[in-house]
């Protein structure tokens, strides 16, 4: 016990950059936790006006517990969803992974120490989207006192089972599923074995119940939280939660925490057994040898210009680092293909009045013509903002950042490629959300050439705006490639504008004439607006650069 607190301490304070040796913080990171606060109020607000809205409509009908049964759903499900991103990168790729090998420590040491520092990463998450929800449900329903302890120890075990099971998952394809030792080929098949697996179990278990008509009215009528009991839950110790703060049930509450206690002993003892199985080795590679002719030879040597290699060095390095490729590419791919199974999947269950209503959409309609020119331009902002390419583009660099400042490249033409790979993967992303919604949606020609012109002003302005933030503060310092993007406070400052410019051009919609003129003037403005946003990031990338300590 003493061992796993030493280390647990150790890789907390690592994770929160508090063993970098700086004792001198800038102002801008002072007042980094006030900004994020006051830039996140307006979702925080939204999310506590929804469920106030929501109670108000639930309690003449008796139930109100779908509220919390939504949130605790949707916590976990997050949770576990980027558990398959977070386990592989902090159990198995963080850099020290072999100095743990090599000190007297018991596998189950080292993974309760990792899977804490998980659960203490997860409660951003957990708490931004709890607080609002229960501050509304408090206000409205006035619960007692023993309400709040409760619900105070199930946040803070809410990400346990989901974290546990998604860690388990990852355990065993690490273990089992080894590809001779070659890291790269290994990282990659377990990585994305283990998402379509999460997927699978999630599409499986998840969800609710098939009702009937009848049956549901019946529900509605009874009263009493009776629609609990449509969920299914894929977690076991959910329901029991959810049910010991609707219910006030002691009984349900002692269960959530027995099975909760079960699920980490099960956790640790598998972890004991097939954990040093799956870490050995994980950091070996293998190299193939071939002979090449002379024509081989001669396309291995080729020279390419200066661009384009440094291009294509930035995307084979995002490709052949798994975290990067599942946090900075593989989103291009997911979103469309979510959209395309969760909207297909409706319309083939036999969901009739969505089918009718795709049918009978007018793409021709000039009442469109706005709608369709933002759902360009906010699908443009947030393919851009979720691949996260710019707006770590620096940080991925780390302790390498020299290499840009001795190669013979100048600093604008060196930042330039890295935007062009954030472009390259957010144009992607793109066209294949497009091929989505031709296939499902049946577009018009000339809409779908809207969107897309529209999409790309999009996606310039937030790859550029993303290269600019990491300009002004890399974050330089950082153990596992995971720290440089999925811990880091840049995708913040890039997020919170893509959601807010996705959601105002339809909020004034109706204050602006539905006609060309006004499509072309957004589209003229825009490009003026990246203009400024291009000339910006040249001069930056020699200030900023030069004036960067290696």
């Amino acid at each position: 016990m003493r061992k796993f607190k030493a280390l647990f301490i150790v890789m907390l304070k690592n994770t929160f950059n508090l063993l970098d040796g700086r004792t001198k913080r800038s102002k801008l990171n002072k007042f980094m936790g006030l900004f994020l606060l006051v830039a996140f109020m307006p979702t925080l607000f939204s999310l506590y006006m929804l469920a106030k809205e929501g109670l108000f409509m639930l309690l003449p009908i008796q139930q109100e517990g779908l509220v919390l049964s939504l949130l605790f759903i949707a916590l976990s499900s997050v949770t576990f969803f980027m558990s398959i991103f977070l386990v592989p990168a902090v159990y198995y790729f963080s850099k020290d992974s072999e100095t743990l090998l090599a000190l007297p420590l018991k596998a189950e040491e080292i993974v309760l120490s990792k899977f804490c520092l998980s659960v203490v990463y997860e409660y951003l998450t957990t708490f931004m989207l709890a607080i609002p929800v229960l501050v509304a449900y408090v206000q409205v329903m006035n619960p007692d006192v023993f309400f709040y302890v409760k619900v105070i120890l199930i946040l803070l075990l809410s990400p346990v089972v989901p974290l546990a099971f998604g860690a388990i998952i990852i355990m065993v394809i690490m273990a089992f599923v080894p590809f001779f030792k070659n890291r790269d080929l290994f990282n990659y098949a377990s990585g994305f074995l283990a998402l379509a697996f999460a997927i699978g179990i999630n599409m499986v278990a998840g969800g609710t119940a098939t009702l009937s008509q009848e049956k549901l009215l019946q529900m509605l009528t009874e009263g009493n939280n009776s629609l609990l009991a449509i969920f299914k839950f894929m977690f076991p110790n959910l329901p029991f939660a959810i049910q010991s703060l609707v219910d006030g049930s002691w009984i349900s509450f002692i269960l959530f925490l027995v099975i909760t206690a079960l699920v980490i002993f099960i956790f640790l003892y598998i972890s004991k057994i097939i954990y040093f199985i799956g870490i050995i080795g994980v950091n070996e590679t293998a190299a193939g040898r071939k002979q090449l002719n002379l024509k081989a030879y001669q396309k291995e040597t080729s020279t390419k210009g200066a661009f384009m290699s440094y291009f294509l060095k930035e995307m084979r390095l995002m490709i052949r680092t798994p975290i990067y490729l599942l946090n900075n590419i593989a989103t291009a791919f997911l979103l469309p293909i979510i959209f395309l199974v969760s909207i297909g999947s409706s319309i083939g269950s036999g969901e009739e009045e969505l089918s009718t209503f795709i049918n009978s959409i007018d793409w021709t309609n000039p009442d469109l013509l706005l709608v369709v020119s933002f759902a360009g331009l906010a699908l443009g902002l947030m393919m851009s903002t979720m691949n996260l390419i710019t707006p770590t583009a620096l940080s991925r660099e780390g302790s390498n950042i020299f290499f840009m400042k001795y190669i013979p490249m100048s600093y604008v033409k060196q930042i330039q490629a890295k935007i062009a790979s954030g472009l390259a993967v957010s144009l992607f992303g793109i066209l294949f959300s497009l091929i989505a919604a031709i296939i499902l949606l049946k577009m018009h020609p000339i809409v779908i050439a809207l969107i897309l012109v529209m999409s790309i002003q999009g996606m310039i302005f937030m790859n550029y705006l993303g290269m600019i933030v990491d300009l002004i503060r890399p974050k330089l310092v950082w153990e596992q490639e995971a720290a440089a993007v999925k811990q880091n406070l840049n995708a913040a400052f890039t997020m919170i504008p893509a959601f807010a410019l996705s959601f105002l051009p339809f909020m004034l919609m109706k204050y602006l004439p539905n006609n060309w003129f006004t499509v072309i003037t957004i589209f003229i403005i825009l490009s003026g607006i990246n203009w400024m946003l291009i000339r910006l990031t040249t001069r930056m990338s020699i200030t900023k650069l030069h004036a960067l300590e290696v």
